[in-house]
């Protein structure tokens, strides 16, 4: 969605939309474990503060995520508000060879009078999803040795304890007390 600042002023525009699992594959096909279970409700305020843009954002809805240790998908809700502060370059040049503090990390770099504001939408939908994706905090996980989903049943494998790159070493530490 391609959004034209020259038509914002200090009053701003509003925008409210939904968000549905078919823009997700266009915006980001290269996500196959990330969909969007339920249509994420979108409203967006941009509006000019001085030489730069303000958008002042609102996300709700459903995600479906692949956990982390055993892979099922699973429901995760969203409610994510955001703030971007855009300014305009005039060459990209200019902000690749800059030095960022930690002020400029909140401002994102336009070049041109439009703004692409499905790309700032998919990065608040990945900025909203946990660092570490569980279906529970029980979670179980796979098995190591044939990968049975150990939250379903119990395979009966019998797995190595501790760490495998210590195996060795406790095995030679079995054989010099034997001796």
């Amino acid at each position: 969605m391609l959004v034209d600042l020259t038509s914002i002023d200090e009053r701003g525009k509003d925008f409210s939309f939904f968000l549905d699992s078919s823009w997700w594959h266009k915006v980001a096909p290269e996500e196959p474990f990330i969909d969007i279970e339920s249509e994420i409700e979108v409203s967006v305020s941009i509006y000019k503060a001085g030489s730069h843009f303000v958008v002042d954002g609102k996300m709700e809805g459903v995600l479906l995520l692949s956990c982390d240790r055993c892979l099922e998908r699973f429901s995760h809700p969203i409610s994510s508000p955001f703030k971007l502060y855009l300014e305009e370059i005039t060459d990209i040049k200019d902000i690749e060879e800059a030095e960022l503090s930690e002020g400029d990390l909140d401002i994102h770099y336009i070049q041109g009078k439009e703004l692409e504001l499905n790309n700032l939408l998919r990065e608040q939908i990945f900025l909203s999803i946990p660092f570490k994706n569980l279906c529970t905090e029980q979670c179980k996980g796979l098995c190591p040795v044939c990968g049975e989903n150990l939250n379903i049943r119990d395979c009966g494998c019998t797995r190595p304890t501790g760490h495998p790159a210590f195996q060795k070493l406790a095995a030679l530490k079995g054989k010099l007390r034997s001796l």
